[in-house]
């Protein structure tokens, strides 16, 4: 996967809402899918994991959490015009808040 920042923008048509950005290509259709929350006290080794797809599934498996000691959310998208795989993580690391993007091209 490959990983970058991600990119908001205002007013992109006539939303007049900020407007997350393709990754790979730029646009703006970006379809939701697979949601995955991780809950955890720092640094334990085990936690909450929720995933709702079409339907909803807990576990105590932490792997996949984009932080190495605290919680994590990860959202899946599809883009409509280039149709990469996207992942928007979202992820806290000593009292920071950090956003990225990871995204698979179509082709790969």
């Amino acid at each position: 996967m490959i990983k970058k920042m991600a990119k908001l923008s205002d007013a992109i048509i006539s939303f007049q809402e900020n407007t997350l950005h393709c990754p790979s290509c730029d646009g703006v259709y970006l379809h939701q899918g697979r949601v995955e929350v991780f809950n955890r006290a720092e640094d334990a080794d085990e936690g909450t994991h929720v995933v709702d797809t079409d339907t909803v599934q807990a576990d105590r498996n932490l792997a996949g959490n984009p932080s190495n000691r605290r919680q994590g959310l990860k959202m899946n998208f599809f883009c409509e015009t280039c149709h990469a795989d996207v992942w928007l993580l979202i992820y806290q690391h000593k009292g920071n808040t950090f956003v990225r993007m990871e995204y698979q091209d179509s082709e790969n």
